[in-house]
């Protein structure tokens, strides 16, 4: 049976691979239909069995929703998934055994343990990942690996990096301050904005960024950011829905904390 540390695990490659297609499907500049609506079914199916794990009204909810933008799913899905996580680190064997009770779409009675329902929706996004995949790949474009494997060497070679030492000191950091300017239409700018900030919330959540916001008037933005050098920032810059679509520019400024607020300071010197 699946343990809660397995689920969790299981979970947070769901939320690292659905994270970069959505991001992708986000940052074109021509949609894809059929990609799209299957993307926001991966998000559907997601919050329908978390509803039903809850115990909720999972009827009104569509399984196949109509005309969902990329960059909005993906903030959708960002929800969901913290709200998947943080229900697992609560789960007990107990609770990983119980049998949720609940109609499927077809009205037929149905009973399965939580444990399968998380297997089964993590395999249910791989899936679709893959006829997403194909789709990008008629359209031109060259998807992203988005294999399990992939993630889980990724994993292996940061925790092995981070291993055998000390929390790191404020030399091991080095502090960014970025700055973007707007290159279109606040209009056309919002198209992607959902998108952006899921971006920027996968950053904030590995610990890179401290801040971020609009500039007023809203022209471009600030982010106070921190990395082990220049090139993961430009890394994290390149990624972002904005400057992938062609939204902005940025312009990144390192500098050295001198004088510093004690939760600054924190920052500054902790992993």
């Amino acid at each position: 049976m699946l343990d809660r540390d397995e689920a969790l695990h299981l979970l947070e490659y769901d939320r690292w691979a659905n994270t970069r297609l959505g991001q992708t499907l986000a940052a074109r500049r021509e949609p894809l239909p059929e990609a799209e609506r299957l993307f926001a079914h991966v998000v559907a199916a997601s919050e329908l069995w978390l509803v039903r794990v809850e115990g909720g009204d999972y009827a009104p909810l569509p399984v196949w929703p109509a005309e969902v933008r990329p960059g909005d799913a993906l903030e959708r899905f960002t929800r969901l998934s913290t709200r998947w996580s943080e229900r697992m680190r609560a789960a007990t064997p107990a609770e990983l055994a119980r049998r949720v009770t609940f109609q499927n779409s077809k009205g037929e009675a149905c009973s399965d343990p939580l444990e399968a329902i998380v297997r089964h929706l993590v395999h249910h996004g791989t899936h679709h990942r893959g006829h997403i995949a194909s789709l990008l790949r008629a359209s031109g474009a060259t998807p992203e690996n988005l294999d399990y494997i992939v993630w889980r060497r990724a994993c292996a070679k940061e925790a092995s990096a981070s291993r055998g030492g000390a929390a790191p000191t404020s030399s091991a950091w080095k502090h960014f301050v970025i700055e973007s300017t707007y290159l279109v239409p606040l209009e056309k700018l919002d198209t992607l904005l959902a998108a952006h900030r899921a971006h920027l919330g996968t950053a904030f959540e590995r610990g890179l960024l401290l801040a971020s916001g609009p500039q007023e008037p809203r022209t471009g933005g600030v982010i106070l950011a921190r990395a082990k050098d220049r090139a993961e920032i430009d890394a994290l810059l390149a990624a972002d829905p904005f400057q992938r679509a062609g939204f902005s520019r940025y312009r990144v400024t390192e500098f050295v904390p001198v004088k510093t607020s004690e939760s600054f300071a924190a920052w500054t010197t902790h992993a």
